[in-house]
This record gives C-alpha cells, structure tokens and sequence, in this order.
C-alpha cells in the first residue's frame, strides 16, 4: 500500500510510470513503478530509504534517501533523477537510479547540490536542449527551489555549477 502525508511526484521512464513520495508520519521515501498503470495489481512500491551503490561506480556507499517533504523526480536517458530535501538538515541531495527489473533499482550517482539549501522540497525538470551535445551523453536535470534562510527563488543548472541562480 501506498500512503504518504505529502504531494507525490510522477515521471514516465521507458515503458513505465514512477511515483515518488514521503512515506505517512515517517521520513522514508518510497518509489512506485508500473508498466500498466490501470492496472491496481502491476504496481511495485519499495521502500528506497537505503540503495546499494553499483559495483566500479564513483559512489561506493548506498545513498541515504530520507527526506521531511515532497521530492522531486524526472527520467532522463533511461535514469531516474530524484532531487530531495535532506532529512533534517536544509542540504538538497539528488540521485539518480535505474530499474533493473520491476520494483528493483540501483544507484548510478548520488550527492548533495553545492550551495543549495532550502525549507521545502524542490522541483526539477530535465536539461535544456543543448546544440551541441552528443547523442547519448546525458546532462544532469536543473532542480529549483526555495531558499533555507530567505523566500528567494533559485536555479541550480550544470550550467552553473559553480554557483546558483537567483530569479529576480
């Protein structure tokens, strides 16, 4: 069963619907997949809280996916991007997974945003087009949130990673 005390968030990626979402009264994040939607029985929904890094992968611990509000989630190239407010602490962390098999997923990066905190989860959409990128390569997803310690709206894009964008 899924439950959850917060707005959840959907992407299609292949043939398959995702729902992420804060569990009911906890902190765990739960991640919902389908290849029939209108079908109650197809779905998968696992528990994500904990997943094992991918053996040779730049990240050799199990990303810790626990957050206090609602995350964000795209598809990009095959992966799924999962951008979450930290579990209690203002640091935005983002992860990006693929499903092996239906209900079983496996990490491919995971980190915290450089510069990025806020008191809300935060939204993000896939990279815009790119005139020059290679067919293939796969640019990280731009994610937009509300400042920790002001309302101020901001953009963190791999165009500038080395600083964020506030919307003025």
């Amino acid at each position: 069963d899924a439950f959850t005390d917060s707005s959840p968030a959907v992407a299609a990626c292949g043939d398959r619907l995702h729902i992420a979402f804060k569990g009911l009264d906890n902190d765990h994040s739960y991640l919902a997949s389908s290849s029939d939607p209108g079908d109650e029985s197809s779905w998968h929904v696992v528990d994500v809280d904990t997943i094992p890094s991918v053996p040779g992968s730049p990240d050799d611990e199990p990303a810790i996916i626990c957050t206090s509000h609602t995350p964000a989630l795209t598809a990009i190239n095959g992966h799924l991007w999962l951008a979450f407010k930290g579990h209690n602490n203002p640091s935005i962390w983002i992860v990006a997974l693929r499903e092996r098999a239906a209900g079983i997923y496996e990490l491919r990066r995971y980190g915290r945003l450089n510069h990025a905190e806020t008191r809300r989860g935060p939204s993000m959409a896939g990279p815009t087009a790119d005139p020059i990128a290679h067919v293939g390569v796969s640019k990280p997803p731009m994610v937009v949130y509300r400042g920790n310690s002001d309302p101020s709206v901001w953009l963190h894009s791999y165009m500038h990673s080395d600083h964020d964008l506030r919307l003025s």
